[in-house]
């Protein structure tokens, strides 16, 4: 009976132990803690913990991240959110305890397609500049012009400025003089939609006496610019994206990612490119015109490099030169891309000679084309004898194979050589002889569910001639069950070719 008595206190102590009431150990951790812990909720959430105690409260008021991106007002018309938007941004930073710094202010008046007044905007820039905000960005659409204030260049806690808006940004050498003397410490910026309209500003804006820190630099679908100059020394990363310009200069010694991106529409008269980045690692050249001039040194340490361009007339022989000084800075690259038109100026290319230097280091080679026809075979083939080590292939045929829209290329495509595809692929193989020895693996995309007949002759040609060939697949964007019989049967016909390979497997993935 004394044990049972025992055994009893014992549990009703431990059960005791479970129902007392415990300290609120979240409330007691240290406040960068928590806000760090909030800055990954909406706004709208962390306003709601203020009503929990006093400590939340204080919490709440010293908050240092500031994130109005997702403040959605769906169900007011366009005036209301403004208004409403501007309401909620005041209110929050009226409440902020005067001697809290700012890390990250973020707002965002594209969600919901309303317009945030720019004498809000303006006002809360000033605010936060005073604060030493680290992170600005402002993604804003504006019926009028807004203009930062002169307070921003002159920041110098400022680490990342992103600048979203249909807005002119002009302003006289005086206010730009500010510039010089802050943004010091600017790792990133951004800059997208904005109207520069003081003529020659841009061609020394991004150079090091700006911006000495400047690591990540992106400049997109803005006016004002038809020459541009991007020289700052610790500069990673730059993308230049949707921009009109004649001329662009880049140049950095710890520059590793390029993009430059439907930036060159028309590029008549004097258009040129120049780069100087000897550590490269990602090269980006995409739906550009080809410029007058292109004075890129080559890029030693480059990993990847996607090639792609716009030809809507006929092909100078400046050109052509310019696309060969472009194609020729990948020379050292281990991953290639080339995509659409580039395979005709290959074309051109390759009956005018060939590259003057072979990829003696890629690896993979991938090929985009809308159709595998006989206007794109040269510039393939011009790829493969320039490849002499590739370890594997993808060509991509996103388009109707039968289609042909560039009736302006015959004179660089197979009617010149006045052969058909096999026998143009057969007179090749002496030349290819290093490319089909290194090759292992070759990849097949085509978008529709049948195997065009120029696809047929170059898996035809591969395996004939592939002597390290081990794996032949295809694959389509429609192929299901309905339609997977019939590739079955245009399978098993490849199946019956010759093959250099013994170990060769071909397959459907």
């Amino acid at each position: 009976m004394e044990t049972r008595a025992c055994g009893k206190v014992v549990v009703e102590e431990e059960l005791n132990k479970v129902n007392k009431p415990t300290s609120d150990r979240i409330s007691n951790l240290p406040d960068r803690v928590l806000h760090h812990t909030l800055s990954f909720l909406p706004i709208k959430s962390i306003a709601q913990t203020s009503l929990l105690s006093k400590r939340w409260n204080s919490i709440w008021g010293s908050i240092p991240t500031l994130d109005f991106s997702t403040v959605a007002l769906p169900n007011l018309d366009p005036e209301n959110q403004s208004k409403t938007l501007a309401l909620i941004i005041t209110s929050v930073l009226s409440r902020h305890r005067g001697n809290s710094n700012v890390k990250v202010f973020r707002v965002s008046s594209r969600l919901g397609f309303c317009h945030l007044a720019s004498s809000c905007l303006y006002d809360c820039v000033r605010w936060l500049v005073k604060r030493r905000v680290e992170e600005l960005v402002l993604e804003v659409g504006s019926s009028g012009r807004f203009d930062l204030p002169l307070c921003v260049f002159q920041c110098d806690s400022l680490r990342c400025l992103k600048l979203d808006a249909n807005v002119s940004w002009c302003g006289s050498p005086s206010f730009w003089l500010g510039a010089t003397n802050g943004l010091r410490s600017l790792h990133t910026l951004f800059v997208s939609h904005v109207d520069f309209l003081v003529s020659g500003l841009c061609e020394d804006l991004f150079s090091g006496s700006s911006f000495p820190c400047l690591e990540s630099l992106t400049v997109e679908s803005c006016n004002g610019m038809t020459h541009l100059k991007i020289s700052c020394p610790n500069l990673k990363v730059v993308h230049v994206n949707s921009m009109n310009i004649n001329s662009l200069d880049v140049s950095g010694m710890r520059l590793e990612n390029l993009r430059v991106s439907f930036t060159f529409f028309r590029c008549y008269g004097e258009s040129w490119v120049s780069v100087f980045a000897p550590n490269l690692q990602t090269f980006s050249w995409l739906a550009n015109c080809l410029t007058e001039k292109c004075l890129i040194h080559g890029f030693p340490a480059l990993i990847k490099s996607h090639i792609s361009c716009r030809c809507p007339g006929d092909l100078s022989m400046v050109k052509i030169h310019s696309a060969m000084d472009l194609i020729s800075a990948s020379s050292q690259v281990q991953s290639l891309v080339i995509s659409v038109d580039f395979l005709r100026v290959l074309s051109k290319i390759y009956f005018e000679g060939g590259l003057p230097y072979p990829f003696v280091q890629l690896q993979t080679l991938k090929i985009q084309t809308t159709s595998l026809n006989r206007h794109d075979i040269p510039g393939i083939a011009c790829l493969f004898k320039s490849s002499p080590m590739v370890h594997t292939i993808l060509i991509e045929i996103l388009g109707d194979g039968a289609r042909d829209d560039f009736q302006k290329w015959f004179d660089v495509s197979l009617d010149k050589a006045y052969c058909t595809e096999e026998q143009y692929w057969e007179s090749q193989a002496q030349a290819l002889i290093d490319f089909l020895y290194h090759l292992n693996v070759a990849m097949i995309h085509v978008k529709g569910s049948m195997i065009h007949k120029s696809v047929v002759t170059l898996v035809r040609f591969l395996l004939e001639h592939g002597r390290g060939l081990q794996e032949m697949v295809l694959t389509s964007q429609q192929l299901n069950s309905g339609n997977l019989s019939l590739w079955e049967d245009q399978i098993r016909l490849l199946e019956g070719f010759p093959r250099a390979s013994a170990d060769v497997k071909l397959s459907i993935a």
